[in-house]
Protein backbone atom coordinates (compact mmCIF):
# COMPACT_ATOMS: atom_id res chain seq x y z
CA UNK A 1 0.00 0.00 0.00
CA UNK A 2 2.80 2.61 0.83
CA UNK A 3 4.48 1.83 -2.63
CA UNK A 4 0.76 2.20 -4.50
CA UNK A 5 -1.00 4.96 -2.38
CA UNK A 6 0.86 6.41 0.07
CA UNK A 7 -2.23 8.73 0.78
CA UNK A 8 -4.49 6.31 2.20
CA UNK A 9 -1.40 4.47 3.88
CA UNK A 10 -1.05 7.94 5.69
CA UNK A 11 -4.83 8.28 6.24
CA UNK A 12 -5.56 4.90 7.61
CA UNK A 13 -2.28 5.58 9.98
CA UNK A 14 -4.02 8.87 11.05
CA UNK A 15 -7.50 7.55 11.82
CA UNK A 16 -5.75 5.01 14.24
CA UNK A 17 -3.86 7.12 15.92
CA UNK A 18 -7.45 9.02 16.19
CA UNK A 19 -8.99 6.17 17.99
CA UNK A 20 -6.19 5.46 20.12
CA UNK A 21 -6.34 9.23 21.58
CA UNK A 22 -10.03 9.17 21.72
CA UNK A 23 -10.08 6.35 24.02
CA UNK A 24 -11.78 3.70 21.33
CA UNK A 25 -9.11 1.61 21.05
CA UNK A 26 -6.81 0.64 24.01
CA UNK A 27 -3.67 0.04 21.97
CA UNK A 28 0.11 -0.92 23.82
CA UNK A 29 2.24 2.07 24.08
CA UNK A 30 4.23 -0.50 21.63
CA UNK A 31 1.61 0.17 19.06
CA UNK A 32 0.89 3.58 19.59
CA UNK A 33 4.54 4.30 18.99
CA UNK A 34 4.99 2.16 16.07
CA UNK A 35 1.81 3.91 14.47
CA UNK A 36 3.61 7.35 15.02
CA UNK A 37 6.73 5.95 13.66
CA UNK A 38 5.42 5.03 10.45
CA UNK A 39 2.96 7.79 10.61
CA UNK A 40 6.01 10.48 10.10
CA UNK A 41 8.04 7.87 7.68
CA UNK A 42 5.31 8.29 5.83
CA UNK A 43 4.49 11.96 5.66
CA UNK A 44 8.39 12.32 4.57
CA UNK A 45 7.81 10.16 1.97
CA UNK A 46 4.58 12.00 0.73
CA UNK A 47 6.48 15.10 0.84
CA UNK A 48 9.42 13.88 -0.94
CA UNK A 49 6.98 12.84 -3.86
CA UNK A 50 5.41 16.06 -4.01
CA UNK A 51 8.55 18.01 -3.98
Amino acid sequence: MQEVNPCARQNILDKLLEAISRGMWSATDDMKQRLQKEYLETEGEIGEISE
